[in-house]
Protein backbone atom coordinates (compact mmCIF):
# COMPACT_ATOMS: atom_id res chain seq x y z
CA UNK A 1 0.00 0.00 0.00
CA UNK A 2 3.17 2.52 0.52
CA UNK A 3 3.01 3.47 -3.13
CA UNK A 4 -0.67 3.50 -3.10
CA UNK A 5 -1.91 7.08 -2.96
CA UNK A 6 -4.91 9.48 -4.17
CA UNK A 7 -4.79 13.66 -5.03
CA UNK A 8 -7.42 15.81 -6.90
CA UNK A 9 -5.88 16.95 -10.00
CA UNK A 10 -7.70 19.67 -10.70
CA UNK A 11 -9.27 22.77 -8.57
CA UNK A 12 -10.43 22.09 -5.42
CA UNK A 13 -13.38 24.45 -5.97
CA UNK A 14 -16.94 24.06 -7.55
CA UNK A 15 -16.89 23.64 -11.30
CA UNK A 16 -18.07 21.49 -14.02
CA UNK A 17 -15.90 18.45 -13.71
CA UNK A 18 -13.30 17.06 -10.93
CA UNK A 19 -10.09 14.68 -11.83
CA UNK A 20 -8.87 12.42 -8.99
CA UNK A 21 -5.82 10.17 -9.30
CA UNK A 22 -5.16 7.31 -7.82
CA UNK A 23 -2.24 5.52 -8.32
CA UNK A 24 -0.50 2.63 -7.16
CA UNK A 25 -0.91 -1.68 -7.10
CA UNK A 26 -3.89 -1.38 -4.87
CA UNK A 27 -5.91 1.16 -7.06
CA UNK A 28 -7.94 -1.15 -9.36
CA UNK A 29 -8.54 -3.52 -6.49
CA UNK A 30 -9.74 -0.23 -4.05
CA UNK A 31 -11.76 1.21 -6.69
CA UNK A 32 -13.68 -1.65 -7.84
CA UNK A 33 -14.44 -2.12 -3.90
CA UNK A 34 -16.86 0.66 -4.57
CA UNK A 35 -18.78 -0.03 -7.78
CA UNK A 36 -20.97 -2.68 -8.50
CA UNK A 37 -20.06 -2.70 -12.12
CA UNK A 38 -16.06 -3.94 -11.87
CA UNK A 39 -13.59 -2.11 -14.30
CA UNK A 40 -11.61 -4.43 -16.03
CA UNK A 41 -7.86 -5.14 -16.08
CA UNK A 42 -7.56 -3.71 -19.74
CA UNK A 43 -5.36 -0.94 -21.35
CA UNK A 44 -7.25 2.15 -23.17
CA UNK A 45 -10.60 1.52 -22.09
CA UNK A 46 -12.50 4.68 -20.50
CA UNK A 47 -15.79 2.91 -17.75
CA UNK A 48 -18.86 4.88 -16.89
CA UNK A 49 -19.52 3.68 -13.55
CA UNK A 50 -21.87 4.29 -10.39
CA UNK A 51 -19.58 5.33 -7.38
CA UNK A 52 -20.89 3.94 -4.05
CA UNK A 53 -19.54 4.53 -0.89
CA UNK A 54 -20.91 2.06 2.49
CA UNK A 55 -24.33 1.79 -0.13
CA UNK A 56 -24.95 5.26 -0.76
CA UNK A 57 -24.69 6.54 -4.13
CA UNK A 58 -22.22 9.40 -4.39
CA UNK A 59 -21.66 9.80 -8.39
CA UNK A 60 -21.63 8.74 -11.46
CA UNK A 61 -18.39 8.61 -13.49
CA UNK A 62 -16.17 8.35 -15.90
CA UNK A 63 -13.04 6.27 -14.83
CA UNK A 64 -9.55 5.60 -16.63
CA UNK A 65 -7.54 2.81 -15.95
CA UNK A 66 -3.74 2.70 -17.63
CA UNK A 67 -2.06 -0.60 -16.56
CA UNK A 68 1.76 -0.56 -15.59
CA UNK A 69 4.08 0.29 -16.71
CA UNK A 70 1.85 1.67 -19.61
CA UNK A 71 0.75 4.86 -17.27
CA UNK A 72 2.48 7.73 -16.40
CA UNK A 73 3.72 6.60 -13.38
CA UNK A 74 4.59 3.68 -14.66
CA UNK A 75 2.43 1.68 -11.97
CA UNK A 76 -1.09 1.55 -11.82
CA UNK A 77 -2.98 4.83 -12.48
CA UNK A 78 -6.26 5.56 -12.64
CA UNK A 79 -8.38 8.27 -12.72
CA UNK A 80 -11.90 9.40 -11.92
CA UNK A 81 -13.58 12.21 -13.88
CA UNK A 82 -17.01 13.06 -11.31
CA UNK A 83 -19.07 16.26 -11.20
CA UNK A 84 -17.19 19.51 -9.84
CA UNK A 85 -19.31 19.18 -6.15
CA UNK A 86 -16.71 19.96 -2.74
CA UNK A 87 -18.77 17.71 -1.21
CA UNK A 88 -18.73 14.84 -3.88
CA UNK A 89 -14.60 15.06 -4.28
CA UNK A 90 -14.44 15.12 -0.34
CA UNK A 91 -16.53 12.20 -0.24
CA UNK A 92 -14.66 9.88 -2.96
CA UNK A 93 -11.70 10.78 -1.43
CA UNK A 94 -12.99 10.09 2.02
CA UNK A 95 -13.44 6.84 0.51
CA UNK A 96 -10.37 5.75 -0.47
CA UNK A 97 -8.83 7.34 2.50
CA UNK A 98 -11.19 4.69 4.53
CA UNK A 99 -9.15 1.47 2.85
CA UNK A 100 -6.06 3.13 3.57
CA UNK A 101 -4.98 5.19 0.88
CA UNK A 102 -2.65 7.79 1.36
CA UNK A 103 -2.69 11.51 -0.06
CA UNK A 104 -0.34 11.94 -2.45
CA UNK A 105 3.04 14.67 -1.37
CA UNK A 106 3.25 17.48 -4.24
CA UNK A 107 4.54 15.94 -7.10
CA UNK A 108 4.45 12.49 -5.93
CA UNK A 109 2.38 11.29 -9.61
CA UNK A 110 5.77 12.38 -11.11
CA UNK A 111 8.43 11.30 -8.67
CA UNK A 112 7.33 7.75 -9.25
CA UNK A 113 7.32 8.39 -13.07
CA UNK A 114 11.29 9.58 -12.47
CA UNK A 115 11.81 6.72 -9.88
CA UNK A 116 9.80 4.19 -12.78
CA UNK A 117 12.64 5.74 -15.75
CA UNK A 118 9.16 7.08 -17.33
CA UNK A 119 11.61 10.72 -17.55
CA UNK A 120 14.25 12.09 -16.73
CA UNK A 121 14.82 14.69 -13.79
CA UNK A 122 14.92 17.24 -17.08
CA UNK A 123 12.29 15.95 -18.41
CA UNK A 124 10.71 16.18 -14.89
CA UNK A 125 11.83 19.94 -14.55
CA UNK A 126 9.92 20.69 -18.05
CA UNK A 127 6.77 19.72 -16.31
CA UNK A 128 6.58 21.47 -13.29
CA UNK A 129 7.61 25.05 -15.91
CA UNK A 130 5.03 24.00 -17.67
CA UNK A 131 2.33 23.74 -14.85
CA UNK A 132 3.60 26.94 -13.54
CA UNK A 133 4.63 29.06 -17.00
CA UNK A 134 2.65 32.20 -16.67
CA UNK A 135 3.76 33.68 -20.09
CA UNK A 136 4.97 33.30 -23.66
CA UNK A 137 8.42 33.09 -22.79
CA UNK A 138 8.21 30.33 -20.01
CA UNK A 139 5.68 28.27 -21.85
CA UNK A 140 7.91 27.89 -25.18
CA UNK A 141 11.04 27.24 -22.99
CA UNK A 142 8.74 24.41 -20.99
CA UNK A 143 8.29 22.89 -24.00
CA UNK A 144 11.47 23.07 -25.68
CA UNK A 145 13.01 21.14 -23.09
CA UNK A 146 9.64 18.48 -22.74
CA UNK A 147 9.62 17.24 -26.04
CA UNK A 148 11.44 20.05 -28.45
CA UNK A 149 15.52 21.00 -28.95
CA UNK A 150 16.71 20.80 -26.18
CA UNK A 151 15.13 17.23 -25.56
CA UNK A 152 16.33 15.86 -28.85
CA UNK A 153 19.79 17.00 -28.33
CA UNK A 154 20.49 15.85 -24.66
CA UNK A 155 19.51 12.60 -26.30
CA UNK A 156 21.67 12.57 -28.92
CA UNK A 157 24.87 13.65 -26.64
CA UNK A 158 24.11 10.90 -24.28
CA UNK A 159 23.67 8.51 -27.42
CA UNK A 160 26.98 9.65 -28.36
CA UNK A 161 28.62 9.58 -25.20
CA UNK A 162 27.64 5.86 -24.62
CA UNK A 163 29.35 5.18 -28.10
CA UNK A 164 32.73 6.59 -27.43
CA UNK A 165 32.79 5.04 -23.96
CA UNK A 166 31.75 1.59 -25.70
CA UNK A 167 34.70 2.07 -28.17
CA UNK A 168 36.86 2.99 -25.77
CA UNK A 169 36.11 0.67 -23.20
CA UNK A 170 37.18 -2.48 -26.25
CA UNK A 171 40.17 -0.24 -27.25
CA UNK A 172 41.67 -0.59 -23.12
CA UNK A 173 40.35 -3.97 -22.56
CA UNK A 174 41.56 -5.78 -26.24
CA UNK A 175 44.41 -3.49 -27.85
CA UNK A 176 44.93 -6.10 -30.45
CA UNK A 177 41.69 -5.44 -31.68
CA UNK A 178 41.84 -2.99 -34.78
CA UNK A 179 38.25 -0.57 -33.85
CA UNK A 180 38.01 2.14 -36.43
CA UNK A 181 35.61 3.99 -34.53
CA UNK A 182 38.38 4.84 -32.27
CA UNK A 183 40.35 6.68 -34.68
CA UNK A 184 41.70 10.06 -33.22
CA UNK A 185 39.75 12.37 -35.74
CA UNK A 186 36.97 10.67 -36.02
CA UNK A 187 36.64 10.90 -32.22
CA UNK A 188 38.43 14.82 -31.68
CA UNK A 189 35.42 15.50 -34.82
CA UNK A 190 32.63 14.23 -32.74
CA UNK A 191 33.57 16.13 -29.78
CA UNK A 192 34.02 19.36 -31.36
CA UNK A 193 30.44 18.71 -32.82
CA UNK A 194 29.33 18.23 -29.19
CA UNK A 195 31.06 21.17 -27.88
CA UNK A 196 29.40 23.67 -30.42
CA UNK A 197 26.19 22.42 -29.62
CA UNK A 198 26.41 22.57 -26.09
CA UNK A 199 28.02 26.44 -26.94
CA UNK A 200 25.22 27.39 -28.42
CA UNK A 201 22.86 26.55 -25.86
CA UNK A 202 25.02 27.62 -23.13
CA UNK A 203 25.30 31.08 -24.79
CA UNK A 204 21.42 31.16 -25.50
CA UNK A 205 20.35 30.10 -22.36
CA UNK A 206 22.47 33.33 -20.80
CA UNK A 207 20.72 35.52 -22.44
CA UNK A 208 17.25 33.98 -21.78
CA UNK A 209 17.51 32.82 -18.65
CA UNK A 210 17.11 35.90 -16.43
CA UNK A 211 13.61 36.59 -18.56
CA UNK A 212 11.69 33.04 -18.35
CA UNK A 213 9.93 34.10 -14.65
CA UNK A 214 9.13 37.58 -15.11
CA UNK A 215 9.91 40.17 -17.58
CA UNK A 216 10.60 43.59 -15.63
CA UNK A 217 10.43 46.58 -17.30
CA UNK A 218 11.39 50.34 -15.96
CA UNK A 219 10.44 53.36 -17.44
CA UNK A 220 13.07 56.21 -16.69
CA UNK A 221 14.25 59.68 -17.57
CA UNK A 222 14.79 63.04 -17.02
CA UNK A 223 11.65 64.52 -14.91
CA UNK A 224 8.28 66.03 -16.08
CA UNK A 225 8.82 64.09 -19.59
CA UNK A 226 5.73 61.76 -19.49
CA UNK A 227 7.03 58.92 -17.57
CA UNK A 228 3.98 58.57 -15.38
CA UNK A 229 1.99 59.04 -18.29
CA UNK A 230 3.23 56.78 -20.73
CA UNK A 231 2.79 53.83 -18.00
CA UNK A 232 -0.76 54.87 -17.62
CA UNK A 233 -1.01 54.22 -21.15
CA UNK A 234 0.59 50.92 -21.41
CA UNK A 235 -1.65 49.91 -18.56
CA UNK A 236 -4.62 51.36 -19.73
CA UNK A 237 -5.48 52.65 -16.26
CA UNK A 238 -4.73 55.81 -14.40
CA UNK A 239 -2.36 54.04 -11.83
CA UNK A 240 0.66 56.87 -11.34
CA UNK A 241 -0.10 60.46 -10.80
CA UNK A 242 0.52 62.86 -13.43
CA UNK A 243 1.55 66.36 -12.74
CA UNK A 244 3.36 69.14 -14.64
CA UNK A 245 5.37 69.88 -11.60
CA UNK A 246 8.47 68.15 -12.00
CA UNK A 247 9.39 65.39 -9.17
CA UNK A 248 5.24 63.66 -9.01
CA UNK A 249 7.12 60.69 -8.43
CA UNK A 250 9.27 60.12 -5.49
CA UNK A 251 8.75 56.15 -5.28
CA UNK A 252 8.22 53.25 -7.63
CA UNK A 253 4.83 52.76 -9.18
CA UNK A 254 4.00 49.37 -10.47
CA UNK A 255 1.88 47.40 -12.62
CA UNK A 256 1.65 44.59 -15.36
CA UNK A 257 1.25 44.97 -18.84
CA UNK A 258 0.50 42.10 -21.48
CA UNK A 259 1.68 42.36 -24.57
CA UNK A 260 1.01 39.59 -27.38
CA UNK A 261 -0.03 37.29 -24.78
CA UNK A 262 3.80 38.16 -22.97
CA UNK A 263 3.01 39.41 -19.11
CA UNK A 264 5.45 42.10 -17.96
CA UNK A 265 5.30 43.87 -14.66
CA UNK A 266 6.59 47.61 -15.75
CA UNK A 267 7.97 50.07 -13.58
CA UNK A 268 7.39 54.39 -13.18
CA UNK A 269 10.45 55.21 -11.13
CA UNK A 270 11.71 59.18 -10.12
CA UNK A 271 13.00 61.29 -12.23
CA UNK A 272 17.08 61.73 -12.54
CA UNK A 273 18.26 64.96 -11.77
CA UNK A 274 20.44 67.04 -9.41
CA UNK A 275 18.92 67.63 -6.10
CA UNK A 276 19.10 68.88 -2.32
CA UNK A 277 15.73 67.06 -1.09
CA UNK A 278 15.65 64.43 0.87
CA UNK A 279 12.84 62.64 -0.09
CA UNK A 280 13.81 63.19 -4.31
CA UNK A 281 17.46 61.62 -3.17
CA UNK A 282 15.92 58.48 -2.10
CA UNK A 283 13.34 58.10 -5.15
CA UNK A 284 16.69 58.81 -7.26
CA UNK A 285 18.05 55.76 -5.15
CA UNK A 286 15.10 53.68 -5.74
CA UNK A 287 15.31 54.31 -9.62
CA UNK A 288 18.60 52.85 -9.82
CA UNK A 289 17.88 50.25 -8.17
CA UNK A 290 14.78 49.08 -9.87
CA UNK A 291 16.94 49.65 -13.49
CA UNK A 292 19.40 47.20 -11.71
CA UNK A 293 16.41 44.64 -11.02
CA UNK A 294 15.38 44.94 -15.04
CA UNK A 295 15.44 43.04 -17.95
CA UNK A 296 14.58 46.04 -20.03
CA UNK A 297 14.50 49.66 -19.79
CA UNK A 298 12.18 52.58 -21.72
CA UNK A 299 14.26 55.48 -21.96
CA UNK A 300 12.18 58.09 -22.19
CA UNK A 301 13.32 61.65 -23.17
CA UNK A 302 10.45 65.32 -24.53
CA UNK A 303 13.55 66.71 -26.59
CA UNK A 304 15.30 64.24 -28.21
CA UNK A 305 18.42 63.71 -26.07
CA UNK A 306 18.80 61.33 -23.63
CA UNK A 307 21.33 61.39 -20.39
CA UNK A 308 23.47 59.26 -20.11
CA UNK A 309 22.67 56.75 -16.45
CA UNK A 310 25.61 54.56 -16.96
CA UNK A 311 23.08 51.25 -17.85
CA UNK A 312 24.60 48.31 -17.88
CA UNK A 313 25.17 47.03 -21.06
CA UNK A 314 23.98 43.56 -20.79
CA UNK A 315 20.29 45.76 -20.09
CA UNK A 316 18.11 45.99 -23.43
CA UNK A 317 17.19 49.83 -23.92
CA UNK A 318 14.14 51.38 -26.36
CA UNK A 319 14.38 54.94 -26.56
CA UNK A 320 11.86 56.77 -26.18
CA UNK A 321 10.98 60.10 -28.11
CA UNK A 322 7.95 61.25 -26.02
CA UNK A 323 5.21 64.52 -26.95
CA UNK A 324 5.81 64.39 -30.67
CA UNK A 325 2.36 65.82 -30.66
CA UNK A 326 3.98 69.38 -29.29
CA UNK A 327 6.31 69.25 -32.28
CA UNK A 328 4.90 69.90 -36.08
CA UNK A 329 7.78 67.51 -37.61
CA UNK A 330 9.62 65.09 -34.89
CA UNK A 331 12.78 63.97 -37.04
CA UNK A 332 12.28 60.08 -36.74
CA UNK A 333 15.34 57.72 -36.31
CA UNK A 334 15.90 54.34 -36.03
CA UNK A 335 17.39 54.46 -32.83
CA UNK A 336 14.15 55.42 -30.86
CA UNK A 337 10.56 55.37 -31.49
CA UNK A 338 8.21 58.26 -31.64
CA UNK A 339 5.02 58.60 -28.76
CA UNK A 340 2.65 60.20 -27.66
CA UNK A 341 1.21 59.32 -24.63
CA UNK A 342 -0.87 61.65 -23.54
CA UNK A 343 -2.74 60.67 -26.86
CA UNK A 344 -2.17 56.95 -26.19
CA UNK A 345 -0.43 56.93 -29.22
CA UNK A 346 2.31 54.19 -28.09
CA UNK A 347 1.89 51.80 -31.10
CA UNK A 348 5.34 52.25 -32.10
CA UNK A 349 6.68 51.27 -29.01
CA UNK A 350 4.05 48.72 -28.54
CA UNK A 351 5.68 47.24 -31.48
CA UNK A 352 9.17 47.14 -30.23
CA UNK A 353 7.96 45.09 -27.21
CA UNK A 354 6.51 42.77 -29.13
CA UNK A 355 9.28 42.28 -31.20
CA UNK A 356 11.83 41.51 -28.22
CA UNK A 357 9.55 39.21 -27.20
CA UNK A 358 9.48 37.65 -30.41
CA UNK A 359 13.87 38.12 -30.72
CA UNK A 360 13.49 36.03 -27.14
CA UNK A 361 10.84 33.37 -28.36
CA UNK A 362 13.42 32.54 -31.21
CA UNK A 363 16.31 32.27 -28.79
CA UNK A 364 14.55 29.35 -26.91
CA UNK A 365 13.01 27.88 -30.04
CA UNK A 366 16.74 27.16 -31.19
CA UNK A 367 17.86 26.10 -27.71
CA UNK A 368 17.57 27.35 -24.12
CA UNK A 369 17.44 26.13 -20.72
CA UNK A 370 15.31 26.15 -18.55
CA UNK A 371 16.86 27.01 -15.30
CA UNK A 372 20.47 27.64 -13.43
CA UNK A 373 21.15 24.17 -12.52
CA UNK A 374 20.92 22.74 -16.07
CA UNK A 375 23.34 25.92 -17.73
CA UNK A 376 25.62 25.76 -14.54
CA UNK A 377 26.00 22.12 -15.65
CA UNK A 378 26.27 22.41 -19.13
CA UNK A 379 29.03 25.15 -18.53
CA UNK A 380 31.09 22.47 -16.36
CA UNK A 381 30.96 20.09 -19.06
CA UNK A 382 31.70 22.84 -21.69
CA UNK A 383 34.76 23.51 -20.02
CA UNK A 384 35.37 19.90 -19.29
CA UNK A 385 35.31 19.04 -23.16
CA UNK A 386 36.87 21.95 -23.65
CA UNK A 387 39.98 20.98 -21.82
CA UNK A 388 40.46 17.59 -23.49
CA UNK A 389 40.53 18.77 -26.59
CA UNK A 390 42.95 20.90 -25.69
CA UNK A 391 44.97 18.05 -24.09
CA UNK A 392 43.85 16.29 -27.35
CA UNK A 393 46.75 14.98 -29.49
CA UNK A 394 49.31 14.65 -26.38
CA UNK A 395 47.58 12.50 -23.95
CA UNK A 396 47.33 8.49 -24.15
CA UNK A 397 44.26 6.23 -24.24
CA UNK A 398 43.61 6.03 -20.35
CA UNK A 399 43.46 10.19 -19.90
CA UNK A 400 40.95 9.97 -23.01
CA UNK A 401 39.25 7.70 -20.77
CA UNK A 402 39.14 10.14 -18.28
CA UNK A 403 37.66 12.95 -19.67
CA UNK A 404 34.95 11.12 -21.31
CA UNK A 405 34.36 9.88 -17.64
CA UNK A 406 33.70 12.70 -16.63
CA UNK A 407 31.70 14.46 -18.86
CA UNK A 408 29.33 11.35 -18.76
CA UNK A 409 29.07 11.78 -15.03
CA UNK A 410 28.32 15.72 -15.38
CA UNK A 411 25.61 14.30 -17.98
CA UNK A 412 23.97 11.68 -15.42
CA UNK A 413 24.22 14.41 -13.25
CA UNK A 414 21.92 16.47 -15.58
CA UNK A 415 19.52 13.72 -15.90
CA UNK A 416 19.44 12.72 -12.63
CA UNK A 417 21.00 9.78 -13.05
CA UNK A 418 23.42 10.53 -10.04
CA UNK A 419 20.88 13.28 -8.10
CA UNK A 420 21.00 14.23 -4.65
CA UNK A 421 17.89 13.52 -2.66
CA UNK A 422 17.91 17.00 -1.49
CA UNK A 423 17.81 18.40 -4.89
CA UNK A 424 14.93 15.88 -5.75
CA UNK A 425 12.94 16.62 -2.58
CA UNK A 426 13.29 20.74 -3.81
CA UNK A 427 12.06 20.03 -7.26
CA UNK A 428 9.01 18.01 -6.08
CA UNK A 429 8.12 20.14 -3.47
CA UNK A 430 7.67 23.20 -6.14
CA UNK A 431 5.32 20.92 -7.70
CA UNK A 432 1.66 20.75 -7.07
CA UNK A 433 -0.28 17.59 -5.48
CA UNK A 434 -1.82 15.95 -8.35
CA UNK A 435 0.74 16.03 -11.03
Amino acid sequence: MENTFIALSSPFNKSAIAIIRINGDKSLEITNSFLIKKVENSRGKRFLRKFYNNGQFIDEVVLNFYPAPHSYTGDDLIEIMCHGSVYIIEQIIASYNSKGVRYAGPGEFTRRALINSKLDFVKAESINELVNSENKLSHDSAINSYDGTVNKLFREIRKELNFLWANLEVDLDYPEFDNQNLDKSIIKCRIEKMLKSLKEINNNSESVLPFLKNITISIIGKPNVGKSTLLNALLKNNKAIVSDIPGTTRDVVEGEINIHNQKMKISDTAGVHSTEKIVEKEGIKKTFETIKKSNLIIHVSDDGEWEDMDIPKSKKIIYVYNKIDLIKNPLKSDEYVCISAKNNKIDTLSGELFAWVNEMSEIIADNCLINYRQWNICQLIQKKMEEWLEKFNAIQEDLHAFFLNEIKHLFDELLGKKIEDNLENTLFNHFCVGK
